[in-house]
């Protein structure tokens, strides 16, 4: 095997840059703010602010991306670039000032969605027509060879660096900080990684619509790894669903998790061997392909009804709602297939991504439905007899609309003006060290107070003033 020099491994960088300056621009930005970030020397404003130019980096990477994909097999429209890019911009304008992840948790997961429809756009870019199936397939065939790959190769290069500087610490006692780490994982996931992604993409030349080559690994892969693992997920879920039958009983809320696990790797393992359906000695796919979809109809009932009983027992959250989308996206996928047959394979990337964008925008967002549900639960709460029971749940639900969703999802149940504790709260976050999350602690326990509500259970109140913290003011340990 020959190995490349290091002459070839610098014009393969440069290449990248020229065909690639909007991606790499991203990347270099997350990365450099995650490196800051490790640090933790900054007050939790700057931090907010980095953690904020992280996922608009990680973001804008993929966007830049499918753009610039969608550009290099459409030349011929040259108002495109522009209009893309503008558009762009406005939308990481949005994600960037339109969300607070640290006053408001419950805004990660609509972060990561976004991110999540982002890189499913990539997927669609280059190839999106009904006659480009084939191109479609070997484009996404090259990202996920390439994505595991450079994946495996971030994984050696971190090990084998910091052995090298554990070993550094250990025979030279040259001290290594903890941070430095840190500082060269971000380093090796936001740029090695990412160039080298970058370099494995075919390129706007490449005739991918027209190839019939199949990795020989793929198949193995499929055959004896993903289907296998799908087959014991569904013997284990039939069986279950024998049993609640049975028992006439509805079906424990964890079981949606294995019902998505067969899901995913079902559907991953259908998209995998797409080009073999239909070669000699490969009848076995078509028949896999359209029993799983079948199959997957008995378990869509049991997956809709383990929501069902989750959510009349605690109503919508985030995480809840997202095992709703899934469940809509599953019925629509299984019925298209079952209906339209197997070509149209873009059909899975494209209406998943449908699900993503409706999920964060509008008054049936994944924010807006579950601080709406959990409001109603607080409010039904507030109208019963005073119990230990029900302060316990009246605690937890302002502890989660004040963690999720902030200070003034919570102004509708007190008299006090929040919007005033909320913007003082903010501007004296960080005039001390920890002052903001110390903030945040003493505004959900005064609306406690105000509703009259015990900050602390029963069980455990005698104890809640017994405990003292005390902070080394000393960079360094203290001997004692």
């Amino acid at each position: 095997m020959k190995f490349p020099s290091l002459s070839s491994l610098y014009h393969s960088f440069v290449d990248v840059l020229k065909r690639f300056p909007a991606p790499l621009f991203f990347a270099l930005l997350g990365t450099i703010c995650g490196m800051l970030l490790v640090d933790n020397v900054f007050d939790v404003g700057a931090q907010n602010d980095l953690f904020r130019l992280v996922y608009t980096g990680i973001i804008g990477l993929a966007l830049s991306l499918a753009v610039k994909l969608y550009q290099e097999r459409n030349p011929e429209k040259k108002a495109f670039p522009w209009l893309a890019y503008g558009l762009m911009l406005l939308i990481l304008a949005a994600v960037f000032f339109g969300f607070d992840p640290f006053f408001k948790s419950a805004e990660i997961l609509a972060i990561l969605i976004i991110a999540f429809a982002a890189h499913l756009l990539v997927a669609l870019a280059a190839f999106h027509k009904e006659r480009e199936t084939v191109g479609f397939w070997q484009i996404n065939k090259s990202f996920f060879l390439r994505f595991a790959t450079s994946g495996l190769y971030s994984a050696v290069l971190f090990i084998g660096l910091s052995v090298a500087l554990f070993s550094v610490d250990e025979l030279f006692k040259v001290e290594v900080d903890d941070a430095v780490y840190g500082r060269v994982w971000v380093f090796i996931v936001g740029i090695f990684n990412t160039v080298f992604f970058l370099a494995g993409i075919p390129g706007p030349e490449a005739t991918l619509n027209n190839q019939e080559d199949y990795p020989k690994g793929l198949k193995v892969f499929t055959q004896f790894v993903l289907i296998p693992l799908a087959s014991i997920y569904l013997l284990i879920l039939l069986a279950y669903e024998l049993k609640i039958l049975l028992d006439f009983e509805l079906p424990n809320s964890s079981v949606a998790l294995l019902i998505l696990g067969y899901a995913v790797f079902g559907i991953l393992s259908l998209l995998l061997v797409h080009p073999l359906r239909d070669q000699p000695g490969n009848a076995w796919i078509k028949w896999y392909s359209k029993s799983f979809y079948l199959l997957m109809l008995p378990l869509i009932a049991l997956l809709i009804l383990s929501i069902y009983k989750r959510i009349g027992d605690y109503g919508v959250t985030e995480s809840r709602y997202v095992l709703i989308a899934l469940c809509i996206w599953l019925c629509f996928i299984t019925a298209f297939f079952l209906i339209k047959g197997q070509e149209q394979i873009r059909v899975i990337p494209m209406s998943l991504m449908v699900i993503c964008i409706l999920a964060v925008t509008g008054p049936w967002s994944i924010t807006s439905v579950s601080k709406r549900s959990q409001q109603e639960r607080l409010k039904n709460l507030l109208t019963q007899q005073k119990s230990d029971t029900r302060d316990h749940e009246i605690r937890s639900l302002v502890h989660y609309l004040y963690d999720s969703h902030g200070l003034l999802s919570l102004k509708a149940f007190v008299k006090a003006d929040l919007n005033k504790i909320n913007d003082e709260m903010i501007a004296s976050a960080d005039t001390v060290p920890y002052r903001a999350y110390r903030l945040k602690w003493q505004a959900r326990d005064t609306v406690l107070t105000m509703l009259n509500v015990p900050k602390y259970s029963a069980d455990i109140s005698g104890l809640a003033d017994t405990y003292r913290g005390f902070g080394n003011k000393e960079p360094k340990v203290l001997d004692l």
